[in-house]
């Protein structure tokens, strides 16, 4: 919306003297100009109940930013919910609305997605802002640019938030100093997160043990994102073997999509092993093959048994881990949901998987087997496996080989309690 002409700012003029007691202002994907930005900064000071303020994706670079933030008083502090999600910033105007987000003491959610906070905008805008605006409980920063000058000044900001429960990196490049400024200087502080998003980031070795020391604080966290980050050698090593014993509480972790290697894949293990109340775990597109899935596989003990989802599709199995990995899928006695989607499981690959699942994993209500690569030696254990389902509501073998005895193996151990039964076209083929 184009507000930047003379009868916008007269609007807001004209509002001034008789509303006061807005709740929300919503100006996304807004055009301004300075002299607007100046009676939108009075108005929004007026405000003295504002809850959300919503300036996602509008340009306040230079004195737009500054004309805003410099006229919005002291008395506009309650705000609970700030959206700046694709904001155009500046150093000049940085420094203002700094001051702004000092004010509010009652801010619970601060979005900065897709913003640049390079250089001086980021150290003008965490540097000093109060002390007094520690109640956030999320900040997104996803797909965020920093750099090292200002990575310091976030990470004590972060810190100095002691009710942060969800934080969101999303996407954003935390290697080298970046990372070690912001996780170093938030070990001592923060530790009351339920949630940590790390999907996509990039990583580095010098900066990964601060990562894990930092995870490691967090008691309380509940869920992880890694999706589609670079876990190998020394990053992934240094990462697991640094989180505390005492971060044993994550009821979801992706891993999908990752980087692994065999040197970090023991320390993995560990860590999920630790995780005792761990419902899902998304291992999707990841490397597992060989020792590194054995690795992660053979350290999770035989006490860890609560998974009640398990993703692995389009993983690369070998025979020689994938007995490992059914021994592991055998302890979860409360798996409902088993997805094994475009994996090739002939011969000794599925043989060994499904031979070695303990028969007391007997709970699925959902197995989804679409574009699998069957053989007739591993059909009558998976056959075998199937039929101890008892439970099974939803079955899927969508495009795969069902030709002979393969099928009748499969379709004979169907129970009788799945209704949803997709892919039996398959056996017409």
């Amino acid at each position: 919306m184009n507000l930047e002409g003379e009868e916008c700012k007269n609007i807001f003029k004209e509002c001034l003297p008789v509303c006061c007691n807005l709740k929300e202002i919503h100006l996304n994907f807004c055009q301004l100009s300075p002299e607007v930005g100046e009676y939108i900064g009075i108005f929004i000071g007026h405000q003295t109940q504002l809850s959300i303020l919503n300036l996602s994706n509008t340009n306040l670079e230079d004195d737009i930013g500054r004309c805003m933030f410099e006229n919005i008083t002291p008395s506009c502090c309650g705000v609970r919910e700030l959206n700046m999600k694709g904001c155009k910033f500046c150093p000049k105007m940085s420094g203002y609305l700094c001051k702004f987000i000092g004010y509010q003491t009652q801010l619970v959610t601060l979005n900065l997605e897709d913003t640049n906070l390079k250089g001086d905008i980021g150290r003008n805008l965490f540097q000093n802002t109060s002390p007094l605006c520690c109640n956030i409980e999320k900040l997104y920063l996803i797909y965020c640019k920093f750099s090292p000058e200002m990575s310091e000044h976030l990470g004590k900001f972060i810190g100095n938030q002691k009710y942060l429960k969800v934080i969101n990196f999303k996407g954003t490049d935390l290697k080298g100093d970046i990372g070690n400024n912001i996780f170093r200087d938030t070990i001592p502080l923060s530790y009351n997160l339920r949630s940590i998003d790390l999907s996509h980031c990039e990583f580095s070795s010098e900066m990964s043990e601060n990562l894990g020391k930092f995870i490691g604080r967090q008691i309380q966290l509940t869920r992880l994102k890694f999706f589609l980050s670079n876990l190998k050698s020394d990053i992934g090593m240094n990462i697991f073997r640094n989180i505390s014993k005492s971060c044993c509480n994550l009821e979801y972790l992706s891993l999908s999509s990752c980087y692994l290697s065999l040197r970090m894949s023991k320390y993995l293990g560990e860590f999920i092993g630790r995780q005792t109340k761990l419902k899902t775990l998304l291992l999707d597109e990841t490397n597992i093959k060989d020792d590194i899935g054995k690795n992660i596989f053979q350290n999770t003990p035989s006490s860890f048994c609560n998974l009640n989802e398990l993703h692995l599709n389009g993983c690369n199995l070998t025979a020689d881990m994938s007995g490992c990995l059914g021994s592991f899928i055998g302890n979860q006695t409360q798996l409902e949901i088993l997805l094994l989607i475009g994996i090739d499981l002939r011969n000794d690959i599925g043989k060994n998987l499904f031979q070695s699942i303990s028969s007391s994993c007997n709970n699925l209500k959902k197995l989804i087997l679409n574009y699998c690569l069957f053989s007739q030696d591993m059909s009558q254990h998976l056959a075998v496996f199937i039929q101890r389902q008892k439970r099974l509501n939803t079955f899927e073998f969508f495009q795969t080989n069902l030709k002979g005895d393969i099928g009748k193996d499969i379709i004979q151990s169907i129970p009788p309690s799945c209704r949803n039964l997709g892919g039996y076209s398959n056996l017409f083929v």
